[in-house]
């Protein structure tokens, strides 16, 4: 059976308690787990949806096309509820409340205005050699939050398993922008939002 990947890739000043019943409730024979720290970022200017999150969980596509297909979908409820747990310290009350801090106009300017979190993604691999990248709400509730998480990976299941319309996917790779492909959720209509370019540049308008 071929390794799987799921990493945890995180800045440096992260506390690694965060992690800790995450990865004991995912962790699984032949399912490679990683943490990764890497060294915390500076100010940054440019498109910030695309940019790294302080905390990013990452999904390799052989999860979905290798490890289920030969261990079955129980642990894939498991990952859901594993990531469901993680609410309270990644956006509830016992999360930081995150600001950008740009390089752009002025030095180390702050912008506080974003609708989704600078602290905690989901990133998973596409087709194309392109990923997909969760957006996740900044003021979502714990409901929204689970919301986001099982409908996103349901999404993942779905394409990875060749069980979406070919159109269809073919109209989400083309909103790629450069290698990324920005995920978001709409609470009105309980469906993933592929966000463009035009997206981005008609909101900073």
């Amino acid at each position: 059976m071929n390794t799987s990947h799921i990493r945890l890739i995180y800045e440096d000043n992260i506390d690694d308690e965060i992690f800790t019943n995450f990865i004991n409730t995912v962790s699984s024979k032949n399912l490679l787990l990683e943490k990764v720290s890497r060294e915390k970022g500076g100010p940054f200017a440019g498109l910030e949806w695309l940019m790294s999150t302080m905390i990013i969980a990452y999904i390799s596509k052989s999860y979905f096309d290798g490890f289920l297909k030969e261990m079955g979908k129980d642990h894939y409820q498991i990952l859901k509820k594993s990531f469901v747990a993680m609410w309270d310290k990644v956006l509830g009350e016992k999360a930081p409340k995150m600001v950008l801090v740009t390089g752009n106009s002025s030095p180390n300017k702050i912008k506080n205005d974003n609708p989704y979190s600078f602290y905690f993604s989901i990133v998973s691999d596409a087709k194309e050699n392109k990923q997909f990248k969760l957006l996740i709400d900044t003021n979502c509730s714990f409901e929204e939050y689970k919301k986001i998480i099982n409908v996103f990976l349901d999404f993942l299941e779905q394409y990875h398993n060749n069980n979406l319309d070919d159109n269809f996917v073919e109209e989400i790779h083309k909103k790629a922008i450069g290698k990324m492909i920005l995920v978001s959720y709409e609470k009105n209509t309980n469906n993933l939002k592929f966000i463009t370019l035009n997206d981005i540049i008609n909101r900073k308008s």
